[in-house]
């Protein structure tokens, strides 16, 4: 097993090298420069490529990849343009807001959505049913940015039972305090991430419980007297689960990405947050790095995928 993670982790190297070289070229193709219109609206052409000879945007784009990948080799990602910092400091600061966000934003979902189609798989065709069913594809074709401000809106300043801003109140003081205002902030956010992200593992769980209980080995279980609970808990669930097992890797490293439109939307200071900011302000040296770091995320899910699947599914084993 441990033989096969190390060969995977060999041949992630030339795709690590492909995304890097891709993320790069992307970056340069983004219009616009990050000086013009920063240091003045009529500031003369002879200024802007003086700094851009300084920032060395003037070399060719593959002199400027190969020095961005020895600096990053050597942990040096690069001087932020726009905050005049190096750019592993400003996104480790923010680092650890994206990384609680998101765990508590996947632990919800998972919460949620396995209980939901528990529900609806045990009630087939009752009201309850009808009712996650249709709920899970309202929120399916629903732009997620309308729920996150729907969430805001009514928990936020109609009911006023969570904040809708920042991470940590002003009022704050302590250890405990200062964890108990940080996790208040991340409720409203994680939750409503949650809430619209249920659709795939719902759907999946849902059709595989009810598929797996119409197989003989549960009709066999039945005849036998088996109780119907340890019927679904030793043998059904198992089996259901491998379709999500399949995929929890790449939902474990993928929902950083997906942090980028809720972190905007709530102002939480995250990563995601960060990321527009910098494509917006033209930050080329923030935007590689975070792109390539969610590149690296999204290889490692497919090996964290298998890893998974090979503990969930004894017959599937990494040898």
């Amino acid at each position: 097993m441990w033989k096969t993670i190390l060969r995977r982790l060999l041949i992630m190297i030339p795709q690590l090298l492909l995304v890097s070289i891709l993320v790069f070229l992307l970056a340069k193709m983004m219009p616009g420069d990050p000086f013009s219109g920063r240091i003045g609206a009529h500031t003369d052409k002879a200024t802007i490529d003086a700094l851009k000879h300084a920032a060395g945007l003037d070399q060719p784009w593959w002199q400027q990849y190969v020095r961005w990948m020895n600096n990053a080799f050597h942990g040096d990602f690069g001087q932020s343009f726009q905050q005049k910092a190096p750019v592993a400091e400003i996104i480790s600061s923010r680092l650890g807001n994206t990384v609680w966000l998101s765990l508590l934003a996947l632990v919800l979902t998972y919460l949620i959505s396995i209980t939901m189609a528990l529900v609806a798989a045990r009630k087939e065709n009752s009201r309850t049913d009808r009712f996650l069913v249709l709920y899970n594809s309202f929120i399916y074709s629903m732009p997620s940015y309308l729920f996150y401000l729907f969430g805001i809106f009514v928990f936020g300043y109609m009911l006023g039972l969570f904040p809708t801003s920042g991470t940590i109140s002003a009022s704050a003081e302590g250890f405990f305090g200062v964890l108990g205002s940080r996790l208040y902030h991340m409720i409203l956010p994680a939750l409503t991430v949650a809430l619209i992200g249920t659709t795939g593992t719902f759907t999946y769980l849902r059709s595989g419980i009810l598929d797996e209980a119409k197989q003989d080995y549960a009709k066999l279980a039945r005849a036998k007297g088996v109780p119907e609970n340890k019927i679904m808990s030793k043998h059904i669930l198992r089996n259901a689960f491998l379709p999500i097992a399949s995929t929890m890797g790449y939902s474990i490293t993928g929902i950083f990405g997906g942090m980028i439109i809720a972190e905007t939307i709530f102002s939480f200071p995250g990563v995601g947050q960060l990321f527009i900011n910098s494509v917006l302000t033209r930050d080329y040296p923030v935007v590689t790095t975070l792109v390539l770091f969610n590149g690296v995320l999204a290889v490692l899910g497919g090996l964290l995928s298998d890893i998974i699947m090979s503990i969930v599914d004894p017959r599937i084993r990494i040898s």
